[in-house]
């Protein structure tokens, strides 16, 4: 048809002597085809298998080179699974982006709620579906999403629409850094895509939260803002596993983060402040520090138990390149000078 073609073949059984529910059997499989339900929609490649008994249907199918409208370069998608017909959904998929060399994957359990329904309106798909996702899992560019629930209001295919202020909550994020908690709140409009309004996450004992990030159309950088507050300088210092190093204090400030076309990470000129007063210990099994001049041999008996009563850190990263931190503190410790102040 004008949407598309598939080539396969198909069996389908029926036994009479048998109940109800095992009485139908059908077995599709897809040999190559193509598929397009919308006018901006459409994939070149489509091939799979569907079967359906015992009342459960399971599929397993394969869309590559697929194409949404001209803001997106060509993505391939497998998605597998099972229903029971009524309302529960398992499955599994895997989105790769070619072009970028990023693969997504994901898994989870779903059911439709609601009074949802779908319309044909001058040749298009009009859609009004209401769906819940419960315990997905995600993984992709370095990071592993577990726990994954939303109730997600879809009004369109394409463009994509999305309801006002759907929420989803991830019970966990573990990569680089691992987050907790987490709640984003998104839709999606004809005019502004997918954008994620709000994120917000459990950080080191306090919270980070982001600026709007536009999802979709992808433009790269994607460029938003990041905010912490309460976040434990303790547990920092425990992350970045110096020998012997350790702090006290809470930290809060502003990361400006740009997400470029490769996925890496750049911050133009972060900061962050202690909002009180606070410890830092460096004594490490080796010194790093030269002790052989009066100066250096000071900062190093200061460091060794340096109490602060300001500090101050400018951040700065580089795609593919380590962070760079900036450091202004001032404070003293007791038993160096007679407690002297120091300036770093």
């Amino acid at each position: 048809s004008e949407k598309g073609n598939l080539n396969g073949t198909y069996e389908i059984e029926m036994r009479s002597k048998a109940p109800f529910k095992d009485a139908f059997k059908a077995h599709l499989t897809i040999s190559e085809g193509s598929f397009s339900p919308t006018g901006t929609l459409t994939s070149n490649k489509v091939s799979g298998i569907i079967t359906l008994e015992k009342q459960e249907l399971t599929y397993d199918l394969i869309f590559n080179e697929i194409l949404y409208g001209s803001d997106f370069a060509p993505f391939n998608l497998k998605i597998d699974g099972k229903t029971d017909l009524q309302n529960k959904v398992d499955f599994k998929f895997e989105l790769a982006l070619p072009s970028h060399n990023f693969t997504l994957r994901g898994e989870g359990e779903h059911s439709f709620t609601g009074n949802g329904h779908t319309t044909l309106e001058d040749g298009n798909i009009k859609p009004s579906l209401i769906f819940t996702l419960l315990e997905g899992n995600m993984a992709g560019a370095g990071y592993t999403l577990e726990g994954l629930e939303t109730k997600l209001h879809l009004k369109g295919f394409s463009p994509l629409l999305i309801a006002p202020q759907q929420v989803m909550t991830v019970k966990s994020i573990k990569g680089p850094l691992d987050l907790e908690k987490s709640k984003i709140i998104y839709s999606a409009t004809a005019t502004k895509g997918l954008k994620a309004e709000s994120l917000s996450f459990n950080f080191s004992g306090g919270t980070i939260k982001t600026t709007p990030i536009s999802l979709w159309p992808v433009t790269f950088p994607i460029a938003f803002d990041v905010t912490f507050k309460n976040v434990s300088l303790y547990e920092l210092t425990e992350l970045a596993e110096i020998d012997g190093l350790s702090a006290k204090g809470t930290l809060k400030g502003t990361l400006p983060v740009k997400i470029h076309s490769d996925f890496s990470i750049s911050i133009d000129t972060g900061f962050a402040h202690a909002t009180n007063s606070g410890y830092i210990r460096y004594r490490p099994l080796t010194k790093i520090l030269p002790t052989d001049h009066d100066s250096t041999s000071l900062v190093s008996q200061a460091l060794e138990n340096f109490e602060f009563s300001d500090f101050k850190m400018n951040i700065l990263k580089i795609p593919h390149k380590d962070t760079e931190l900036l450091l202004d503190v001032t404070g003293h410790n007791p038993k160096v000078l007679n407690g002297y102040p120091f300036h770093f």
